[in-house]
């Protein structure tokens, strides 16, 4: 599953987790999880990409 993530939605959700520690499991290439450490939530993004060598990337 893939998303759009506006900075506007992240921001709301930065305020939402305050000061916890975060865990993001499947975190892919960890868009989300670099736009919460911007908003200054403490927070480890992880993957083992396992899912991902059904997708090609494309440039």
């Amino acid at each position: 599953m893939f998303a759009n993530v506006t900075v506007d939605w992240v921001h709301h959700l930065a305020k939402w987790i305050g000061t916890r520690k975060c865990l993001e499991v499947m975190a892919g290439y960890g868009y989300l999880a670099r736009l919460l450490n911007y908003f200054g939530v403490d927070i480890i993004a992880t993957d083992n990409y396992h899912l991902m060598k059904n997708y090609k990337e494309s440039r």
